[in-house]
């Protein structure tokens, strides 16, 4: 069994754990696709935080946009 943080050492904290829950029954070309796919969607946190910040002064709600 692989581990999630040779694939993703970018994760860290509530997020590293919830990850290696999902992953903890998957093969190692399993976890790779999954780190593969998991990376392409996550969103950068700093730029979610910036466009709720933006959302207060300018245009609300401008963040959802990103989340989907």
């Amino acid at each position: 069994m692989a581990n999630i943080l040779t694939f993703m050492p970018e994760l860290m904290g509530q997020e590293l754990q919830y990850v290696q829950f999902l992953t903890k029954d998957l093969k190692e070309d399993q976890l790779l696709n999954f780190a593969n796919i998991y990376r392409a969607r996550r969103k950068d946190p700093q730029l979610i935080l910036l466009t709720t910040l933006l959302g207060f002064m300018v245009f609300a709600g401008v963040q959802r946009f990103l989340v989907g």
